[in-house]
């Protein structure tokens, strides 16, 4: 607040069953003409800030584009799309900073054909930690697990496939796009027992770096930025997908890397 007054706000926007596009589009019919942003994002908020700085960069669609929502289960993410571009055209957004923080950029495990195994773990994992586990949580999180991959259904959930059509359209663009891109990432690693516990749970769903949400390698995802793009990556047992805005180390690096034109630690 020091340095942007009263000029901060905040989106709160539905994350399963509306998808990445129209929380994009929400944003947009939310602001001003000829705002410039900065944008600060914790998990798949990250991929609503990239349509954004993607059609910011380029606010006109192309056959290449419209291909890759092919279908009609894709028809609402299309015609939302169109819209996102059109709006951003007749305000002129512009997307300067992007604070990127666990990003699922390029999609998470946990979206994958694995959510069921996931979910297995999970149920297994509160109940040895002497959690109990409500009948009816377990019944919705398996319903979710059917339905993740129907973008009819639950399109928020369904963009976060590592193959998705939308992972796959943030990456097909043929130059870097303007604007700054800071990533905060994490990945858990066991410095107690309880943390060792966690971590091989989690490392043995997702077979690589995860910070028990996000495979810590999709954080670094998205389109190349013209005006480049660095990083900061936090490990250790306190590290979890819920810990970034609390974390010291984290929380002081999504500080500077909003304030700072070169910020410390990147």
């Amino acid at each position: 607040f020091a340095k942007y007054g009263d000029r901060v706000y905040g989106l709160e926007h539905p994350t399963l069953g509306v998808g990445p596009i129209s929380n994009a589009l929400a944003l947009v019919q939310a602001l001003p003409k000829g705002a410039r942003l900065h944008l600060v994002t914790h998990s798949r908020g990250g991929l609503v800030a990239e349509v954004l700085a993607r059609v910011c960069a380029n606010p006109k669609l192309s056959p290449d584009d419209t291909a890759l929502f092919k279908g009609t289960e894709y028809k609402a993410q299309r015609d939302a799309l169109k819209t996102l571009v059109d709006e951003v055209k007749a305000r002129g957004i512009m997307v300067e900073r992007i604070v990127r923080v666990a990003c699922p950029a390029r999609g998470t495990l946990l979206a994958s054909k694995r959510l069921d195994a996931y979910l297995s773990v999970f149920k297994w994992t509160l109940e040895l930690a002497g959690i109990p586990v409500a009948p009816v949580l377990v019944d919705f999180l398996g319903e979710v697990a059917q339905r993740r991959a129907d973008p009819d259904k639950i399109p928020g959930l369904a963009a976060q496939i590592p193959d998705s059509p939308l992972v796959r359209w943030l990456h097909a663009v043929d130059e870097p796009i303007p604007g700054e891109l800071r990533v905060v990432a994490g990945d858990i690693e066991g410095d107690s027992v309880m943390s060792w516990l966690k971590t091989l749970l989690a490392d043995s769903f997702y077979w690589t770096d995860n910070d028990l949400v996000v495979q810590t390698r999709s954080m670094y995802g998205g389109a190349p930025r013209a005006a480049g793009a660095t990083f900061v990556l936090d490990q250790g047992g306190k590290v979890s997908h819920f810990n970034y805005f609390s974390n010291e180390r984290t929380a002081e690096a999504i500080v500077n890397a909003l304030t700072q034109d070169t910020p410390t630690g990147f």
